[in-house]
């Protein structure tokens, strides 16, 4: 007998009732993917407004042009901020909410 018994020995019949199983099982939502997917749009969510922060209180653009000069950043244009913040700096205010 082979590595694997009965693997070569599936009929069409058997393949399509597997097939179907298959996708009865991925089409239904469980529980437990609700939750799964919770998790995921709050890590998501996350991610972009770690990154939308980022693009406010760091990042600078460069004036147009050759001369290379950067920009005042978002928040500094705006008056929220003082000063161009460091990636340690905006993580730390992150954590401390």
């Amino acid at each position: 007998m082979g590595k694997w018994p009965g693997v070569c020995s599936l009929n069409p019949s058997q393949a399509q009732s597997s097939e179907k199983r298959d996708t009865r099982l991925t089409t239904t939502a469980e529980p437990a993917d609700a939750v799964l997917l919770q998790s995921v749009e709050e890590t998501v969510g996350g991610v972009f407004a770690m990154f939308a922060a980022y693009y406010i209180y760091v990042w600078q653009t460069r004036k147009p042009g050759n001369s290379g000069c950067k920009r005042p950043t978002a928040a500094m244009m705006a008056g929220i901020a003082g000063h161009v913040w460091s990636f340690d700096e905006l993580f730390a205010a992150v954590l401390e909410g």
